[in-house]
């Protein structure tokens, strides 16, 4: 906070023109000083937000230096004058956020990243107060961070993609990103206006396993206010996992809110060089040569221990630092220009420059680098390796100027010096050879000769190579030796040697150096095995694969794509591609284009947007989709394609599959509500009128559901869906809209013309056969004349219609259910009729003897003769099966008095009569069916054909058991009163009706 005396408030403008002079000579810092017409009491506003309105509105620009012209030249072309209103009209919430903390707090810190300008800004914004503590204005002072804009600049080819944002977290636990740079949506697939209020989608793309770790960084970060700096991985979902690293700076605005200002990077491609370099850890850790890797931006990220060893640094000293830092002196232009330009060919680069261990002793290094790239072909990394070839490169300078033997070679690790004679005899050798191969000098000297040492499988052909190279007296250079230990092992060496010439130029021997590269070799055969482990790997995914070379001829054909094609590896290989790997275009069914082809001539991978066809040898047409990537050597050129491809068949027939049952009623397969209504709209045009809206219900399906079970409600549904398909006209759509409701849209159809098709389906109902289940629609359709007319009040007048229909014939229908049911049960049963017919005479008899009322003898009457109508939905075989029934039979058998209730119950002027035929089974003693009610609990009238229906069965001829005489069938009963028969009733029955 700056206080101002009462001398500067008589002359601001000389306070402020001596601030500024402090400042306008640091070229770097942009200073802005704002001031206030009318001072203010902060901390005495009543209504702050109010106060910091006028002073966001009314503080007005009155300097500002050159610094802030160059920091800031999208807004500062003409600040005298403006307010901060005007500086923030992009962004008027952090604004005031901005000032709210100045107020509080008499300064504000800056750290942000600015989009317009693109740089990272640090800085502090102060209050000028007077004496009194009164507001009269603010000096803002910023400057660039050089460091975080070289980060940005120089790390994003190494982080592939960075986005600024601001992270909200208020009060009340609520997050929000307000603001996001452009590349916030390819990093995450999420739009800035998916997270502006609320941050969910933004947490929902975090990997479950890193989830909790994220939230307790942002937890610690917000507890402590301290930097945000965490990595933690996202489900991209075009791009699968993805690495993030985040790194924001919190800030605690007036309200309570906390705001992190920073950026988000991918590090997907880091973290897979990190792995891959773990990976390889392993193996470069035995390798006795240095092994340093480093990053795009120049950064050590692995060394093996031998490095370690060979610069006589700790591993840790050298992660993180630059390789020159083992520079004695710098790299030439010339030779730096060889350097990259070699890395970005693809090839590895072999040079020697000197290098300086930590304890300062300098050794001549020989070194190879080689560079890593991406998919997308950026550098990530470049490999070094590196070896101390100090006495070695001595050794050869002494025998280059002279014939001295070559004691100095002897010191060089993993290498041999030798001198033999016009006949290839050995005459000197170093003590590397015990090293090497592990002979003694004095084994070999004038005893061996130089093939020798060589393995028997190639001994004949490579020393026929190295006799015709002594003949013609050229060098030896980097020759492949092929060598055997004297222990029988195998060891590789590579020998360079020049010629021994006299006086009269006459060759009289060679000088020769080999170098033991045996584990580079084994690394190679590791490689090699590596490859043939992928080439398996190959071989075995579920995607057909075909490798071609750089004809386009065939290579490679997995298991999967021998299936595909019809061709087998064997009959493929060495084939063009086109002849076996057939395209067909789907629309003119012509041969389509060669992928191959197409990735020679574009050099990149092409990819199919729709899936075609294949046709396989046998002339089946397979649909799939299919992608083609180049084959590229380490020289960057094209040595061949891969084409990848997978049967499609499966997907597009769930597509379909999935497409018909969006639109379709499963059960009728006829088309649903959703199709209905958007056909409705669609149809509903001057084009289609007259257009008739049909409605129709089918009548007793709830009957059907309740008596006879869901599956025959399922099939009445099905045999109404039939009988529209088979009335309807070819642009008619009808569709299923409710449980029992069917729709029809009926485009140039009049009334005439619509009553045909009633009638038509009305009667196509009738003739439907369906057991004892009867057809009956209630049918209602309405007629759209005119434009002016609303479609949705023609669909109500139809269903007006539908209902008077159903209130008309809904009665109708279900005596015509009863009476088809009774038929039915008299044609499956033998002697049903007979049956029913005595059990409703003895119980009109029983209900007379006992003073019945006429109403209540007639409703006894009626009940008998209907008491066994829920046996039509009992096989025929059952109930005339004779002998005993199974558990499981008596169970189905004893559904029928629950079956017959519901049918009855469906029909108003049986309504009371139900009950009765629910409990007929029902016993005196509670040990009845269904419900096990007892005595007086069981209605009157289900008592009377208990008794009725027992004595009936007993007395007539039965498959199931033997006929009994009257006179056993009364004792039957006398027995029984009491148990399972009312006593009084028995008794009744006896006396009064059989006498």
């Amino acid at each position: 906070m700056i206080i101002l005396g009462n001398e500067a408030e008589e002359s601001i403008t000389k306070i402020i023109d001596q601030l500024m002079g402090l400042f306008f000579s640091q070229g770097s810092i942009a200073i802005l000083i704002m001031m206030l017409e009318n001072p203010i009491n902060w901390n005495g506003a009543k209504d702050r937000q109010k106060t910091l309105d006028d002073i966001f509105h009314n503080e007005k620009v009155i300097k500002y230096n050159r610094a802030y012209l160059e920091l800031f030249p999208l807004i500062a072309e003409d600040l005298l004058g403006k307010s901060p209103a005007d500086f923030y009209s992009f962004d008027l919430d952090m604004g005031k956020n901005i000032w709210g903390s100045l107020l509080d707090n008499g300064r504000h810190h800056i750290d942000a990243y600015e989009q317009r300008s693109g740089l990272w800004l640090e800085g502090e914004i102060v209050g000028i107060h007077d004496k009194s503590g009164l507001l009269i204005g603010h000096i803002t002072a910023i400057w660039e961070l050089t460091y975080k804009k070289e980060y940005n600049t120089g790390k994003d080819r190494l982080l592939n993609k960075i986005t600024e944002f601001r992270f909200m977290q208020k009060k009340d636990g609520t997050a929000s990103f307000p603001s996001v740079s452009d590349e916030f949506k390819e990093i995450f697939d999420l739009n800035p206006h998916d997270v502006l209020y609320d941050a969910h989608a933004f947490f929902d793309r975090v990997f479950f396993a890193d989830f909790d770790r994220l939230m307790a960084s942002i937890e610690q970060s917000l507890n402590n206010l301290s930097m945000l700096e965490t990595e933690f991985r996202i489900n991209h979902p075009s791009k699968g996992q993805r690495w993030i690293k985040s790194i924001a700076r919190p800030d605690k605005l007036t309200d309570g809110s906390i705001v992190w200002h920073g950026y988000f990077s991918d590090i997907t491609e880091n973290k897979k060089t990190e792995e891959w370099i773990g990976f390889l850890s392993t193996v470069l850790s035995n390798i006795s040569d240095s092994v340093i890797i480093s990053n795009n931006i120049g950064e050590i990220i692995y060394a093996n221990q031998s490095a370690s060893k060979l610069h006589g640094y700790e591993i840790d000293e050298l992660l993180g630092n630059s390789p020159t830092m083992l520079n004695v002196n710098p790299v030439p232009d010339q030779e730096f220009q060889k350097i990259i330009k070699a890395l970005y060919e693809g090839r590895t680069y072999l040079g020697e420059a000197p290098s300086r261990r930590k304890d300062g002793s300098i050794f001549t290094c020989e070194y190879t680098m080689t560079a890593i790239f991406d998919d997308n072909g950026t550098m990530t990394a470049c490999i070094g390796i590196q070896r101390d070839i100090t006495e070695r490169k001595n050794m050869m300078e002494a025998l280059l100027k002279s014939n001295k033997r070559f004691e100095q070679l002897t010191k060089q690790s993993k290498a041999i010096a030798w001198e033999i004679d016009k006949n290839s005899l050995i005459t000197y050798i170093s003590n590397g050879i015990q090293d090497v191969l592990g002979y003694k000098p004095e084994e070999i000297v004038g005893k061996s000769h130089f093939g020798d040492f060589l393995s028997p499988p190639h001994r004949v052909a490579v020393q026929s190579k190295i006799e015709k190279i002594f003949n013609e007296k050229k060098d030896l250079t980097d020759f492949f030796y092929p060598a055997v230990r004297k222990s029988g092992e195998n060891a590789h060496l590579v020998i360079n040697g020049m010629p021994i010439v006299n006086d009269s130029n006459d060759v009289t021997g060679y000088h020769v150096l080999s170098i033991d590269i045996t584990e580079k070799v084994e690394m190679a055969l590791i490689i090699e095995n590596e490859k043939e482990r992928y080439q398996t790997t190959l071989l075995s995914v579920g995607d057909g694969v075909i490798s071609t070379d750089d004809f386009g001829n065939i290579t490679v054909m997995n298991p999967v794509a021998e299936k595909l094609t019809g061709w087998t590896q064997e009959k493929a290989i060495g084939k063009p591609l086109s002849e076996v790997f057939v395209i067909m275009e789907d629309e003119t069914e012509r041969i389509g284009e060669n992928p191959a082809k197409a990735v020679f001539e574009t050099k990149a991978s092409v990819k199919s947007v729709d899936p075609s066809t294949l046709v396989s040898a046998s002339g089946a047409k397979i649909p799939i989709v299919n992608n083609a990537a180049p084959i590229i050597s380490n020289s960057g050129q094209i040595t061949g394609t891969v084409i990848v491809f997978r049967d499609f068949s499966e997907y597009m027939e769930r597509q379909k599959q999935i497409e018909f049952l969006s639109f379709r009623d499963p059960l009728t397969g006829l088309y649903n509500r959703r199709y209905m209504e958007e056909t409705k709209a669609r149809m509903d045009s001057a084009k289609n009128l007259p257009l008739t809206i049909m409605i129709l219900d089918v009548n007793g399906l709830k009957l059907t559901n309740d008596a006879f079970g869901h599956k025959a409600g399922d099939e009445l549904l099905k045999t109404v869906a039939d009988i529209l398909k088979s009335v309807c006209r070819a642009n008619d759509v009808c569709a299923r809209v409710g449980g029992d409701e069917f729709f029809i849209l009926l485009p140039h159809t009049d009334e005439n013309s619509a009553e045909k098709i009633k009638q038509r389906i009305i009667k196509a109902s009738m003739k439907a056969k369906l057991d004892s289940v009867v057809v009956s629609l209630a049918i209602g359709y309405a007629i759209k004349s005119s434009m002016k007319e609303n479609i949705d009040h023609t669909i109500i007048n139809a269903d007006n219609l539908m209902y008077r229909e159903k209130l008309k014939f809904g009665k109708t229908m279900r005596n015509e259910t009863i009476e088809t049911v009774l038929r039915n049960i008299n044609f499956k049963y033998d002697k049903e009729q007979i049956h029913t017919e005595r059990v409703s005479q003895y119980c009109e008899a029983i209900a007379v003897a006992m003073g019945m009322s006429e109403k209540e003898i007639s409703d006894t009457k009626i009940a008998a003769s209907l008491h066994d109508i829920g046996k039509i939905m009992v096989p025929p075989e059952l109930l005339n099966k004779p002998g005993k029934l199974t558990n499981e039979e008596y169970t189905i058998i004893k559904r029928h008095p629950e079956t017959g209730y519901q049918i009855l119950r469906s029909v108003d002027e049986y309504v009371t009569l139900a009950k009765y035929l629910l409990y007929h089974h029902e016993h005196w003693d509670g040990k009845g069916y269904p419900e096990g009610l007892s005595g007086d609990a069981i209605p009157l009238q289900a008592r009377i054909i208990a008794v009725a229906d027992a004595y009936e069965a007993m007395t007539a001829a039965r498959p199931y058991q033997k006929t009994r005489t009257a006179e056993e069938a009364k004792a039957e009963l006398k027995r029984c009163a009491g148990t399972q028969f009312d006593p009084e009733i028995v008794n009744i029955f006896l006396e009064k009706v059989l006498g």
